[in-house]
């Protein structure tokens, strides 16, 4: 059993909490500066059978070449990791809810680098499968690690995506993706934007729910 004062509490400019579990058992919870004196506590407590579960699967994680019993979040589902030798064989098997890599998905570090990079492809092409689809006109498609900002379209059409969208259902991230290819037409959040994206997005307001009640997990 772990308690809260075996973590470490680190304050910096931000205003996203996050809770990272190194391979070493050190829980690391990350909070805004100027947040209340009680809410790393709080935080731990409401996330305390999460860690307890990513600790135990760090401690009964088991030689390269067998099947590890922690899970990682990906379109929305929980996926079984199975670490392989030849990188040809990496896979997302999507039926099966199983993603094969020759990359050690245990590895805190090594996990953000394969969200990035699969994030990047998906995404990416997502978002000129719509904009083609839907006659929208844009001009750089970037995936980035956005703190303040999780997503935008600039003044040039621009798009930015956080690559922690790749966590979320498909359709949030299409959601999103119509959210900022909208605003490639209105610049800014009037009645008429959310008339026109709903006409794109029919569940938008759903979406919009689901990721004010969510978000936050995306960034644990």
């Amino acid at each position: 059993m772990i308690s809260f004062t075996d973590c470490k509490i680190i304050r910096k400019k931000t205003k996203n909490a996050r809770i990272s579990i190194k391979n070493t058992w050190e829980v690391i919870i990350s909070v805004p500066r100027f947040c209340l004196p009680s809410y790393p506590k709080n935080l731990f407590e409401s996330k305390k059978t999460w860690i307890e579960e990513k600790l135990f699967h760090i401690n009964n994680t088991k030689s390269k070449l067998e099947w590890k019993i922690w899970e990682i979040q990906y379109l929305g589902e929980f996926y079984k990791i199975k670490i392989v030798e030849n990188p040809k064989t990496s896979s997302i098997d999507n039926e099966n809810k199983i993603i094969s890599s020759e990359i050690d998905l245990n590895n805190l570090d090594l996990l953000e680098s394969w969200y990035k990079n699969t994030a990047k492809k998906y995404l990416i092409s997502r978002t000129l499968e719509i904009a083609e689809n839907e006659d929208f006109k844009i001009n750089k498609i970037s995936v980035r690690s956005q703190i303040s900002r999780w997503w935008s379209c600039s003044g040039k059409n621009n798009i930015s995506l956080n690559w922690r969208l790749i966590k979320c259902p498909e359709n949030i991230i299409d959601y999103v993706i119509y959210h900022e290819l909208v605003h490639t037409i209105e610049k800014n959040h009037s009645s008429n934007f959310w008339s026109k994206l709903e006409s794109y997005n029919k569940n938008c307001k759903e979406s919009r729910k689901w990721l004010k009640v969510n978000w936050g997990e995306m960034f644990l």
